[in-house]
């Protein structure tokens, strides 16, 4: 394989579109089993009050709102989650404008390199999941330990070069 440079100049916006993409794919499982959980809720409270005979302990009622509060607070910690997430990447984002922090990605049969003002990372093939595309953003994740990903858009290197580098990691990573 022939070697391939890519350099992309730090672009807030795209940098915090795809900061938000991240926090949406790593959050989407909690969504569904939230969303799930709080119907189930909302069905035993509402079970409980239909079904109320007077003098019975209303086990349904209670369990109903329980769960409902319960998952009224995971909800609420979910979205604090997000908003701190979005804090912080917003403030990387300053600091990275402020200093250009440009990165290039350096493609060749060893592995992937990735090195921009302060970090070098040189990665080999076998460390990667398989590559993904999300958005329009291709998504190189690591096997061990998930935190470690690295996003180039279809926007930061344009329509022939996405195409070409996603023909290159299928072909590198065996899809």
């Amino acid at each position: 394989m022939q070697e391939k440079i890519i350099h992309i100049p730090f672009n807030r916006t795209l940098f915090m579109a795809s900061q938000r993409n991240l926090w949406e794919l790593s959050a989407k499982k909690h969504y569904l089993s939230f969303t799930i959980y709080t119907v189930v809720a909302l069905f035993c409270l509402i079970m409980g009050v239909k079904l109320e005979t007077k003098g019975e302990f209303p086990i349904c009622q209670l369990l109903g709102g329980g769960l409902l509060f319960y998952m009224c607070m995971r909800w609420a910690g979910l979205f604090e989650r997000r908003a701190r997430h979005l804090k912080i990447a917003n403030k990387a984002g300053n600091r990275f404008e402020k200093e250009a922090m440009d990165c290039t990605y350096i493609f060749n049969d060893d592995g992937v390199e990735y090195k921009d003002n302060e970090k070098l990372f040189r990665l080999k093939w076998h460390l990667f999941k398989p590559v993904s595309v999300v958005k329009d953003t291709i998504l190189l994740t690591l096997k061990e330990p998930v935190a470690t990903m690295f996003t180039i858009s279809r926007q930061e290197l344009g329509d022939a070069g996405f195409n070409e580098l996603l023909e290159v990691l299928k072909e590198k990573m065996g899809q």
